[in-house]
């Protein structure tokens, strides 16, 4: 029997396919059909790293400054369902790998991440109308110089944020209240390097 799709081989036809969004941050320029680099303060800037398996780097303006990679605001994953899963490292001091509402943002709105903390610990943040929650792991945020596999888990009562598959915080409080698309961010004249992004409804 010939298949449509392979979907079509695992699922039910009856059962519609939820979104389901894979990237690899391989080549030799960013797909600019699919990622929009933004500054939301200051003069940041993105490059695709010319080394093996190095990926994307975003690095901020200095001072405050702030630079996002995003979908451009298409905002496509629920804040009632939905996974987000970045591979990625930093070099210096703040970074944050997730999803938001909002790119042209300080990542604090109706969102939510894992980022460097000011407590010396990797932290797991969710934000409706502020900046929200903030959990501190028990993983020290140098561990986030070196690549790490970040997941943040939205559902409809709770948040969950895991690194390199094993949970590391739960919350009840300040989940997003609106749809979000995957955001990584760099701050303060540092840089943020990824290699790869997933991201899905549940």
């Amino acid at each position: 029997m010939a298949y449509g799709s392979f979907y079509e081989i695992t699922n039910p036809l009856s059962t519609i396919a939820k979104a389901h969004f894979v990237h690899w941050f391989v080549g030799n320029q960013l797909d600019s059909k699919i990622w929009t680099l933004t500054n939301f303060s200051g003069s940041g800037s993105g490059s695709m790293i010319d080394d093996i398996d190095d990926g994307y780097s975003i690095t901020a303006g200095g001072g405050s400054g702030t630079t996002n990679l995003a979908f451009n605001d298409k905002r496509q994953f629920s804040n009632t369902g939905s996974v987000i899963i970045w591979t990625g490292r930093k070099s210096g001091g703040w970074a944050g790998f997730g999803m938001a509402n909002v790119a042209n943002s300080n990542f604090g709105t109706d969102s939510i991440r894992m980022e460097s903390g000011t407590s010396g610990k990797i932290v797991f943040v969710t934000g409706s109308s502020s900046q929200g929650s903030s959990i501190s792991t028990s993983l020290d945020f140098d561990l986030m110089e070196s690549w790490q596999t970040y997941k943040c888990e939205q559902k409809a009562a709770s948040a969950d944020g895991y690194i390199n598959g094993t949970l590391e915080a739960t919350t009840t409080a300040n989940l997003s209240r609106a749809k979000m698309q995957p955001m990584a961010y760099a701050y303060g004249g540092e840089t943020t390097y990824v290699k790869y992004c997933e991201a899905y409804n549940t």
